[in-house]
């Protein structure tokens, strides 16, 4: 678990900055803009690194899995909410009270956080 817990750090940083560029789109007078979705490059290179995080947690999960079962499902509901994203529905980037990409993830990293007994600024 601790040696997924290290692998699942740098992919955690990067949906951390997915879903931040999903969110925001800065601009030269506006560091914190939100992203209205008015370009379609700058959402499709986030889209696609979220696609390559889902395939990373494809990877992860077996790992996980392998030492508890209770983590079955993760990818699964991440893969989902981008099938979701795919059909045209993009809230489920980031929708909450939801399995959205964000959401599964936040679950994902509290429940190997909580496994691990680590405290949560410490992940």
């Amino acid at each position: 678990m601790a040696a997924v817990h290290s692998d699942f750090g740098p992919v955690n940083a990067r949906l951390l900055r997915a879903s931040t560029d999903w969110q925001l789109r800065p601009t030269a007078s506006q560091p914190l803009a939100a992203n209205v979705h008015d370009d379609p490059d700058w959402d499709a290179r986030v889209f696609a690194d979220l696609t390559l995080i889902g395939e990373e947690l494809a990877v992860l999960e077996p790992r996980l899995t392998s030492a508890l079962t209770r983590f079955t499902g993760y990818h699964d509901r991440f893969a989902g909410a981008l099938d979701r994203v795919r059909a045209g529905d993009t809230s489920w980037v980031t929708k909450v009270r939801e399995d959205s990409c964000h959401t599964v993830w936040m679950e994902l990293h509290e429940d190997l956080v909580a496994t691990l007994g680590l405290e949560r600024g410490a992940s």
